[in-house]
């Protein structure tokens, strides 16, 4: 699952987290349009409905997604 987060970045970060974790998606982006980076959420617990990893990457950075591959973050957030 991937959210386009600017007005709801709290709530993506706090209750669809703890939805996303609980129902054991094991990767959950925010596309955080306010910070300019992308937040990628892995390995969830489902019984404390927390993601044990969380990573921030910014423009001019790439990330390997175990579902994706290859992520170049340029290519998804607008340039400001």
């Amino acid at each position: 699952v991937v959210e386009i987060a600017d007005q709801s970045l709290t709530r993506d970060r706090t209750h669809k987290a703890k939805i996303y974790a609980e129902a054991g998606l094991p990767e959950y982006w925010i596309m955080n349009l306010r910070d300019a980076r992308i937040e990628v959420y892995l390995n969830p617990d489902a019984d404390t409905q927390v993601y044990e990893s969380v990573q921030f990457y910014r423009n001019g950075e790439t990330f390997t997604s175990p579902f994706a591959g290859d992520i170049t973050v340029a290519d998804l957030l607008p340039t400001q």
